[in-house]
């Protein structure tokens, strides 16, 4: 069943019927040639029968004409006894020799055996003239011209003369007949090759109009058609119609090819453009199920390069998104917490600068009494105990300040706040400075306090003096009051910003979980 479909594709081919075609044509030639040989062949053979016809007709009138030449000489010669005749009768039989050239002729034509026998007979009986013809001429020479007479004319001789004549032109139309049957053969040959050849001609013109036909129909237009079709694909057009059907023959095979070529092309367009629209919404999470063949697999491997990059892309970018939105939250609380410590160290400066409004108070109203030195100085040497841990405890506030900020440096580093680092830096440093120098003007205090219950005659002179000191250590708590509120403000604003940026980090957050990897 499969040998007899196969055999069926094969027929329906264009190859197959275009070799049918060929082969046919080759035939056709094949024979047209071996017909125009043919032809050529009998064109030859009647023009070789026709020559030997007249050839043979001539070669028997050039016997009969020696024949007679022989015949008027000696008849001549008998009757005038003129020597002219005997020349010429002898030149004839010598020299000119009509005879022996025509016979020789004869011999070289198709002469047939019984046409022989019949130029036998002929050369036969002409031989028995000879005899004949020589009594003649010598009753001639004894001048005896009755009896040479006699025997060129009597009745032997010309009944022997009529028998040759007859007999020769019997030869010849019998020669003639037979060359003539074999023309009219040559003939009915010639028509049969020209009718052959006629109608050859007329099958090669069909046949060449059937090439024609099957060139234009079965191969011109459909290649045409192809050809539109591959300038339109070419275009970008892939949802044209080919106005071809497929089926098993070449053409309609290169159709069925042209067909699924535009499908394919049809179908992977259509994949990557879903997938493209996909990414584009955000999701990464798709399949490639076209079947991609030839050098259509190099789009499919760099297809699922890209996707398989962007998932990484995107997987990196959500934990770098949700590390920033983890760090964004601690960096808030910690400015926030900042921003608590620096309102709370503000308060506390703000005590330390009442309590030593109050000490100046104190110390003024001492100066008029002098016998409570003492209880004033002993209450001046609390307080200043007392400033003096506040002071500590300043400084080591303003040393987890400085930790904080430092802290705070990096987060504003990277948020590119340099200037504003460099400010707080500086301003911190000053704090710090003017703390670790009151820290020590407290100490000197302490001291000072400690000597009054010894020196109590010194007291108003020393107050004198550390109503200096006081002034100095506002003045210097103001300036530390002022870093301080400026602390809180910054801190303050860097709460605030880190609540911006962990805001736009939860944003970036909720965006990515937009993408499905």
């Amino acid at each position: 069943m499969e040998r007899v479909k196969e055999e069926f594709v094969s027929k329906n081919s264009q190859e197959y019927r275009l070799k049918k075609i060929v082969k046919n044509s080759h035939i056709s030639l094949v024979v047209g040639t071996i017909l125009l040989i043919l032809f050529i062949l009998a064109s030859v053979l009647m023009i070789r029968v026709s020559d030997a016809c007249l050839e043979s007709t001539m070669y028997l009138n050039q016997y009969r004409l020696g024949s007679k030449a022989l015949t008027y000489a000696v008849q001549a010669y008998a009757v005038t006894g003129d020597r002219q005749y005997y020349d010429d009768y002898m030149k004839e039989l010598n020299e000119d020799r009509n005879r022996d050239i025509a016979w020789y002729g004869l011999e070289q034509n198709d002469i047939k055996v019984r046409e022989w026998e019949a130029l036998r007979e002929i050369a036969s009986l002409s031989n028995g003239l000879i005899p004949l013809e020589e009594e003649a001429m010598k009753a001639v020479e004894n001048g005896d011209i009755g009896s040479a007479t006699a025997f060129v004319f009597g009745a032997e001789y010309g009944d022997t003369i009529q028998k040759i004549n007859d007999l020769t032109d019997r030869t010849i139309v019998e020669i003639q007949n037979r060359m003539d049957r074999e023309k009219q053969f040559i003939l009915l040959v010639q028509a049969g090759l020209g009718i052959a050849f006629l109608i050859y001609f007329i099958h090669m013109i069909l046949q060449s109009v059937r090439t024609l036909q099957f060139s234009v129909r079965e191969l011109l237009t459909p290649i045409l058609k192809v050809s539109e079709q591959m300038i339109i694909m070419s275009k970008g057009n892939l949802h044209t119609r080919l106005d071809l059907e497929a089926d098993d023959s070449e053409v309609g095979q290169m159709v069925a090819a042209i067909d699924t070529m535009k499908l394919n092309l049809v179908n992977i367009i259509d994949e990557i453009s879903f997938i493209l629209e996909q990414m584009g919404l955000g999701n990464y999470n798709v399949t490639i199920s076209q079947k991609y063949v030839g050098e259509f697999i190099q789009i499919k491997d760099s297809l699922l390069q890209i996707v398989e990059e962007m998932r990484h892309t995107v997987g990196t970018v959500q934990g770098a998104s949700k590390e920033l939105d983890s760090g964004s939250g601690q960096l808030a609380r910690a400015a926030e917490e900042l921003a608590i410590s620096c309102t709370s160290q503000a308060t506390q400066v703000s005590d330390l600068m009442m309590l030593l409004d109050f000490l100046e108070q104190n110390i003024v109203s001492d100066e008029k009494d002098a016998e409570e030195a003492v209880k004033i100085s002993n209450t001046s040497h609390s307080v200043l105990e007392i400033s003096n841990a506040k002071l500590n405890e300043l400084k080591r506030t303003m040393q987890s300040i400085m930790n904080a900020v430092m802290k705070l440096n990096e987060v504003m580093i990277a948020s590119g706040e340099e200037e504003l680092i460099q400010e707080v830096n500086s301003e911190i440093e000053k704090g710090i400075f003017i703390t670790e120098e009151a820290s020590a003007n407290m100490e000197d205090v302490l001291v000072g306090a400690e000597e009054t219950t010894s020196r109590i005659d010194n007291i108003v002179k020393n107050l004198q003096a550390e109503m200096q000191s006081i002034e100095q250590i506002q003045e210097s708590i103001a300036v530390v009051a002022g870093v301080v509120d400026n602390n809180s403000a910054i801190s303050q604003e860097t709460a605030a910003i880190s609540e911006e940026q962990k805001s736009q980090a939860e944003s970036l957050v909720q965006l990515l979980n937009k993408f499905h990897i």
